[in-house]
């Protein structure tokens, strides 16, 4: 769901970029081309795509620790503040 939420947010940013469905490391790589991710958010979320595509294609000894949703869920939630209010400030440490 984290995913799916992740699309739709990029959706809202950046909607003439994702007119079409969107696989999980181009919208990383996208929105941290455009500057709403870090370096450091882009980074753990490009290795939490390998984990996603791992589990989709059957690797079910795959795990994700919850310190590293606990990060994607922050990450979401402030994709949610920009794309309320996109000229809000810097961001949140």
């Amino acid at each position: 769901m984290a995913w799916s939420a992740f699309e739709a947010l990029g959706r809202i940013l950046l909607p003439e970029k994702f007119t079409r469905p969107q696989t999980p490391g181009r919208l990383v790589e996208v929105l941290a081309a455009e500057g709403q991710l870090t370096p450091t958010e882009a980074d753990r979320l490009r290795h939490l795509v390998q984990v996603r595509n791992k589990l989709i294609h059957g690797g079910l000894q795959e795990t994700v620790g919850t310190a590293e949703l606990s990060d994607f869920v922050r990450v979401l939630r402030f994709l949610r503040g920009l794309a309320k209010s996109p000229d809000d400030g810097p961001r949140p440490s």
